[in-house]
């Protein structure tokens, strides 16, 4: 069998650590010896025939995932990454630098080009995608109940409080303290 020409592969759709650790095990199920896995790329120590690429793109795909083959995809896939690393997972824009800067530098292209590949195959900016991202957040801090609406508003980069409560209704159709209050009464927090 022919081996495939790439030892790295980009993979759509990986964007929480437990991802990393659902690619790896796939990848050891189709005979792949794993060099690494981080959000949205694996490489392996070796190329891969292509029956081992089509039984890593079936276990992938039961899972929600795909390997990306066209570059356009991959790059749109790298932007909500890095968007995904900032907002989620805790990893910050560098000093003085706006998401505006840094995809740029990080990602090799000029910002206007890929805010305008994101719109064509996203149907969105990378503004929205990027508000989109912290409502999905503040969300999450908010069924945590740990953090007061000042600290989740300081902590996902909005103005202030108001800020927050606005895009926050706009986006949900609940102001975050309502949210956090249906949540309450579904049982999901702890008063």
């Amino acid at each position: 069998m022919k081996p495939y020409k790439k030892k790295r592969l980009h993979i759509k759709n990986m964007a929480y650590p437990g991802c990393i650790e659902t690619v790896h095990e796939q990848a050891l199920k189709a005979g792949l010896r794993v060099k690494t896995v981080k959000l949205g790329k694996l490489t392996l120590e070796e190329r891969i025939t292509e029956e081992q690429l089509n039984l890593l793109a079936e276990g992938l795909t039961k899972h929600g995932f795909e390997i990306i083959t066209d570059k356009f995809i991959r790059l749109i896939e790298s932007v909500k990454i890095e968007i995904i690393k900032i907002i989620h997972h805790g990893k910050n824009l560098p000093a003085n630098q706006t998401y505006s800067t840094y995809l740029p530098f990080v990602l090799g292209r000029e910002y206007n080009y890929l805010n305008g590949l994101f719109m064509r195959m996203e149907k969105t900016t990378i503004e929205k995608y990027i508000l989109q991202q912290k409502i999905e957040k503040a969300k999450k801090l908010l069924c945590e109940n740990e953090l007061p609406l000042k600290e989740i508003a300081e902590k996902l980069g909005f103005s202030n409080t108001q800020h927050l409560s606005a895009q926050f209704k706009k986006t949900t159709g609940l102001g975050p303290y309502q949210f956090r209050e249906q949540l309450q009464k579904s049982g999901k927090i702890l008063k």
